[in-house]
């Protein structure tokens, strides 16, 4: 079995990672979009959300040790860059920053997107939920600037922004206990074939829905709770099937959907505690970290592979498609183990 020092050794070079890529910052956004941004912040908030204890509060971050786990500093950054991409007048967020400023020669010729607002509603209704117990006025600012958002949104009447819109309202309800919130959230789970379309952005709705301390309905709870139940099984079953008891990533190095997976079972595990659930997120991580057909660490292990990873002809055989975003999903997954190995004793 890992020891719990390689998970952490694991756990810093990949933290390590995106600290120095927010102090890189304009160079490394400039080829970004806000979905990107996006993606890699809602993880990244989930894993200090759930496991912030077990998160590294050292030096690395401009800020240092201050009681603040270092991923969130450093997503303090880039949440302000997002901030940047609003228009503060419309709430309108730009899809794509650096193709906007290409063909108008200004930030202004930027075309607004209602998904991109959308998603950028529910990261920054996250981060002000979970920040406001260090900065109540910078917390208070992403939730308006998180509302303008939704407003514009509603607006549009894009229904290409629909799975963001029910992840959206369900973090400002969340964070806000405004009841036209909750109305949208409990409209879209009774109208919607949700549990058959669950994917990363449902799930990290149906998971704010369930975290609120708001008022909810019980039967709406007791529904999401059977779909993600459903969805860890079936990762579980995967994992069964293979010779790495965990899903394989396919030969062009895609592991998106055993990450996936680690992160079902993951929320799953918060609710029922199941050593089973946790063995195949931790046979997730051998998997990735080296037990695998290629021998290969898909996260890489040092600054040689920070560097090689930008560079597709470079990158070792097999990593494939692996960036900032499966970073994030690994450091959640490694914050998951490292949290339940301390909690039970092991």
């Amino acid at each position: 079995e890992i020891g719990d020092s390689v998970y952490e050794d694991a756990l810093r070079e990949l933290s390590g990672r995106y600290v120095r890529y927010w102090e890189g910052g304009a160079a490394f956004r400039e080829e970004r979009s806000v979905l990107e941004a996006v993606r890699e912040t809602a993880v990244l908030l989930l894993a200090c959300e759930l496991n912030g204890e077990c998160l590294l509060d050292e030096t690395g971050a401009e800020e240092g040790a201050n009681g603040i786990p270092d991923l969130l500093d450093g997503i303090r950054s880039e949440v302000q860059w997002l901030l940047e991409m609003q228009d503060a007048q419309t709430g309108a967020v730009c899809g794509d920053p650096a193709r906007g400023q290409e063909e108008e020669g200004e930030s202004g010729g930027q075309s607004p997107d209602p998904v991109s607002s959308a998603a950028f509603a529910m990261t920054l209704a996250r981060f002000s939920y979970l920040y406001q117990d260090y900065d109540t006025q910078f917390a208070t600012e992403c939730l308006k600037a998180a509302d303008r958002a939704w407003v514009y949104v509603e607006q549009s009447g894009s229904a290409q922004a629909d799975g963001w819109r029910f992840a959206a309202a369900a973090e400002l309800y969340r964070a806000s206990g405004r009841e036209s919130f909750h109305d949208y959230v409990a409209g879209y789970l009774s109208e919607k074939d949700y549990q058959g379309r669950m994917d990363e952005t449902m799930c990290w709705g149906c998971a704010a829905y369930l975290s609120t301390r708001q008022p909810v309905e019980l039967s709406l709870c007791e529904e999401i709770t059977r779909a993600l139940m459903a969805r860890a099984d079936e990762a579980a079953r995967a994992a069964q099937g293979s010779p790495f008891l965990a899903r394989e990533c396919g030969p062009d190095g895609d592991c998106g959907k055993l990450l996936e997976d680690g992160m079902y079972l993951s929320l799953v595990n918060h609710m029922v505690s199941s050593r089973e659930y946790e063995l195949v997120v931790e046979n997730c991580l051998h998997y990735l970290l080296g037990r695998n057909r290629l021998s290969v660490s898909y996260p890489g292990e040092g600054e040689e592979d920070l560097k090689t990873a930008e560079n597709e002809t470079l990158k070792p055989p097999g990593r494939g498609s692996w960036g900032r975003a499966e970073d994030g999903s690994m450091i959640f997954l490694l914050s998951e183990t490292l949290c339940w190995q301390r909690e039970h004793g092991e």
